[in-house]
């Protein structure tokens, strides 16, 4: 890999694209000639806004070091590929860098949509909208992604629901759901149903009832393993413990946010 320099359109951009955030409105508005407004906003100007002022120097503190990473981040695209990042990517991207500067796995995922729309053979895919996105993800959203990227974007992934059908015909469903791996049977993760529910809303996954044909093996062993597992689920004189199949698979759109986010 050669030692890429960041186009210079890009670098005076990056450094100074947070200086003008907060204007000086407040302190016009403190030259009202109306005593009480003025001592409204001079009370809400130092204690409301005060540290959001001071979290602001901090930040741009940060984001001056975080260029020089972002420097040493971008000799991963070619020299003959290297382009200045669009502004409506790289404006949008930075000032929420600015107020998730220490929360890594946005830090990162940010930094890679940046270093995406750097690339001239991916900038074309790169959409505001995905930091829009990014923004809405939780830790644990973003670990389950890094996941089923190890695990393939173009599989389809088995899900199972346990439910317990009471002899009232009243229903208790667990409150996860367990995703399965086609290649280890024993390879059966939790997944918390906000983190689902979540990538669901935004349209990164989507999960259907059913199953794939001629896999139904797996939800059994899958069933057999959770049942000897979850003892207070077992069946006894009050019920039956089954389950729901279901089908996850990743969007267009997820397929495209992990690519250029992960």
């Amino acid at each position: 890999m050669s030692k890429n320099k960041l186009p210079i359109e890009a670098k005076i951009d990056l450094t100074n694209v947070v200086n003008e955030v907060y204007n000086d409105t407040f302190h016009k508005i403190l030259d009202s000639s109306s005593s009480t407004i003025a001592s409204v906003i001079d009370f809400f100007y130092n204690t409301a806004l005060y540290p959001v002022q001071k979290y602001n120097l901090y930040a741009k503190n940060k984001l001056s070091n975080y260029a020089i990473e972002l420097e040493e981040r971008a000799k991963e695209v070619s020299a003959e590929n290297l382009v200045p990042p669009k502004i409506n990517i790289l404006g949008p991207t930075i000032e929420n860098l600015k107020y998730n500067i220490d929360t890594d796995y946005l830090k990162e995922m940010f930094t890679n949509i940046l270093i995406s729309d750097m690339d001239k053979t991916k900038q074309d895919r790169v959409l505001p909208s995905y930091i829009e996105i990014v923004k809405q993800f939780s830790k644990e959203d973003a670990n389950f992604l890094k996941l089923l990227k190890d695990r393939g974007t173009k599989c389809n992934f088995p899900i199972i629901q346990l439910k317990f059908t009471h002899y009232d015909n009243s229903v208790n469903y667990d409150d996860y759901r367990y995703l399965l791996n086609y290649s280890q049977k024993d390879d059966i993760l939790q997944i918390d149903p906000i983190t689902l529910n979540n990538l669901i809303r935004l349209r990164v996954i989507s999960v259907y009832h059913g199953s794939i044909p001629n896999q139904n093996d797996i939800y059994q062993y899958a069933f057999n393993f959770l049942r000897k597992k979850h003892n207070p689920f077992s069946d006894n004189e009050h019920g039956i413990l089954s389950f729901n199949k279901r089908l996850m698979f990743i969007t267009p759109l997820g397929q495209e946010i992990i690519d250029i986010c992960l």
